[in-house]
């Protein structure tokens, strides 16, 4: 009996209502085709971002090719600092050298030099030994220029004294020397009848009067070198033998 009330209560149930819809199917009947189209990137998105991709990719091959660049210019330009280097390097060695050997070289010449100066030392020392004291030597004589004054005659006397006499001047050296002791002074040449001789009795050959002397005038008989002469060669006066002038005598120097 029960199994009948059972399906008797099944052909009470409409079959024509509507079943109930799941919650899940309504969720997807609202979803529309359009909003699932816009989840898609647009066409002007899409080429931006391959744009970028490309630059971005450009941009690192440009990095790269200008750090490729950079490498080689600065081995290249290390390359030339290090020869550049090496070669002043070279130079500063090449200088060195040179500098030590004209180091010895200057040391060998000075060492010479201290020689020859001992030497010239010795040989000064050696020609003031051949020449009375307060003489003068020059070209292996000896002079003797007084700071006395005298007349011609008694110059002479003076000389002789000292186993000299007043000086013969026979070279332009000789004249130029006498004249650079810078006095005016009597030297051993005076007129003998009319003739101009020097005290060893020889004939005056070669001359160092100043322009216009001798002028001859009658007491005029000795020669005077002046030493405000505007010439050095040509320096003697004829003079007045009475006159006080200083004097030169000269003697053979001691060998």
């Amino acid at each position: 009996m029960a199994e009948e009330e059972i399906y008797a209560n099944a052909d009470v149930f409409d079959m024509s209502s509507t079943p109930p819809v799941r919650k899940e199917s309504s969720i997807y009947a609202n979803v529309r085709p359009e909003d699932a189209v816009a989840s898609k990137p647009s066409g002007p998105v899409r080429n931006y971002s391959r744009w970028a991709t490309g630059s971005l990719g450009l941009l690192c091959v440009l990095l790269l090719a200008l750090s490729i660049a950079l490498s080689f210019k600065y081995v290249k330009e290390r390359g030339q600092l290090q020869a550049e280097t090496e070669h002043l390097l070279a130079g500063c060695v090449d200088i060195k050298e040179q500098l030590l050997a004209n180091n010895t070289n200057l040391t060998r010449q000075v060492d010479q030099l201290r020689i020859t100066e001992g030497e010239l030392q010795d040989r000064i020392a050696k020609l003031k030994k051949r020449c009375p004291s307060g003489w003068i030597y020059f070209n292996t004589k000896c002079y003797l220029i007084d700071s006395s004054k005298k007349t011609w005659t008694e110059s002479r006397t003076y000389c002789q004294t000292h186993g000299a006499d007043l000086v013969i001047i026979s070279s332009r050296e000789e004249q130029v020397f006498i004249y650079g002791l810078r006095k005016s002074v009597w030297i051993g040449l005076r007129k003998e009848q009319g003739q101009w001789e020097w005290v060893n009795n020889t004939k005056l050959s070669s001359s160092f009067w100043e322009k216009g002397q001798p002028n001859n005038h009658p007491p005029e008989n000795c020669t005077l070198l002046f030493s405000k002469a505007s010439n050095t060669l040509f320096s003697w006066h004829d003079y007045p033998c009475n006159d006080q002038q200083h004097f030169t005598c000269k003697i053979s120097a001691y060998m």
